[in-house]
């Protein structure tokens, strides 16, 4: 029925569609755009015909994830913006509407005169900016941090390394910025490294334990150590080596409290 593009930049989606004669051959028949699946939505733009030789427009988020929990389902923030144009990379623009995304139907308008898309614009130009979906925030995810243990590969991120001291946040030479207004005050909001690339670390150290480095990194107080004594002490060991002086406690503590 008619030709359509998409363009996917980041979290912004661009949609076009190009008319064909569907409108001055049956202008009084609802047509639906649709531009499928992003974001777990599935999105379409429905022209319907109102009384005064107008057209409503009106675009449709309906989740596409038909187990999400129903909370999560109208779970949907951010702007469009729909342009009207003659042509597709013209410079004259036609009526022009912005606004708030919501989960369901939005009406964007119901005064579109019907003339303007039978007769002088051929392509509808929809721009979204995504900002949170099904309760998850749609932002640049955050790179990976390679580390390379005695030949073993390991990856985590630069959040992870900046939650507690230890010789991996001092070696990668991240620049905290902390954010005030969240609870966690140990979240890495910005970074850079000095003197070295950021996603390869090396160590020329045995990786045989270094997996509970990481997982405390990544868990915190909540990470399960192993029932073998000989085992902690090795941890314990290696929690020093890497200046982890939390988990080093915490080993320490479990030595002393446990009967083996």
């Amino acid at each position: 029925m008619a030709q359509d593009g998409k363009i996917q930049i980041a979290r912004r989606k661009h949609f076009f569609h190009t008319f064909n004669d569907d409108l001055a051959e049956q202008p009084d028949t609802t047509v639906k755009i649709e531009f499928g699946i992003h974001h777990h939505f599935e999105w379409s733009l429905l022209i319907v015909p109102v009384p005064g030789d107008c057209y409503e427009l009106r675009l449709n988020a309906e989740c596409a994830l038909s187990d999400a929990p129903e909370n999560l389902k109208n779970h949907l923030e951010g702007t469009y913006d729909i342009r009207l144009k003659k042509d597709l990379f013209g410079e004259k623009e036609y009526p022009r509407y912005s606004g708030q995304l919501i989960s369901g139907s939005i009406v964007i308008t119901r005064e579109l005169p019907k003339k303007v898309l039978q007769k002088e614009v051929n392509n509808i130009w929809l721009k979204m900016d995504i900002e949170r979906v099904l309760g998850s925030d749609e932002k640049k995810p955050e790179p990976k941090v390679k580390l390379d243990i005695g030949g073993m590969q390991f990856h985590t991120t630069p959040s992870t390394i900046c939650r507690y001291f230890s010789r991996l946040k001092r070696d990668a030479g991240f620049l905290v910025k902390w954010d005030s207004d969240k609870q966690n005050s140990h979240s890495c909001i910005d970074f850079d490294v000095q003197g070295r690339y950021w996603k390869d670390l090396f160590y020329d150290r045995d990786p045989k334990h270094f997996s509970y480095i990481l997982n405390f990194l990544r868990e915190g107080y909540d990470m399960e150590l192993p029932k073998n004594q000989d085992d902690i002490k090795e941890i314990s060991k290696e929690a020093k080596f890497w200046m982890l002086k939390e988990l080093e406690e915490m080993c320490e503590w479990r030595l002393k409290t446990s009967d083996f």
